[in-house]
């Protein structure tokens, strides 16, 4: 990571399948220990969750 801005995901990118595996992909190769997110409402809730989680899949619903 050469700039500071290399670090800095917007949330609408995080939250689609590219963002979260090029996130998750910076945070294994850096081992980062420490995350701020910084976001007010869902979108900032989304992101710690995703973070906690992983990411939904929106093709499960076996009620069809």
């Amino acid at each position: 990571m050469k700039d500071k801005k290399d670090k800095v995901i917007l949330s609408d990118y995080f939250l689609k399948r590219e963002g979260y595996t090029q996130v998750a992909e910076m945070i294994k190769k850096n081992n980062f220990k420490k995350i701020v997110i910084v976001g007010g409402s869902h979108s900032g809730f989304a992101a710690a969750w995703t973070l906690l989680h992983g990411p939904v899949l929106y093709n499960c619903n076996n009620s069809i």
